[in-house]
């Protein structure tokens, strides 16, 4: 690795923008090696993320939930017994 503490800012901030160009070529590179045409988005990009399970509900919270979903609705509307 180079030294790079001798370095200005100016020639610090082409570095970077040459990295990052070569980071985009080199996405281009592995798009063509997996099979794409090089236009789309490197390959790196196109893993999918791992499934999300769903969560259970046991039958009781569900049913304290629709109690509860039951008692804002007749609230609202003014009805049922008063507390």
């Amino acid at each position: 690795m180079t030294n790079l503490s001798g370095l200005t800012t100016d020639q610090l901030l082409r570095i970077i923008a040459i990295k990052e160009v070569i980071k985009k070529l080199q996405g281009q590179v592995d798009s063509i090696v997996a099979g794409g045409d090089g236009a789309g988005t490197p390959s790196r990009f196109t893993e999918k993320a791992p499934k999300k399970r769903r969560r259970r509900m046991s039958a009781a919270a569900r049913a304290r939930i629709a109690a509860a979903q039951r008692g804002r609705g007749t609230k609202a509307k003014g009805t049922g017994a008063k507390t």
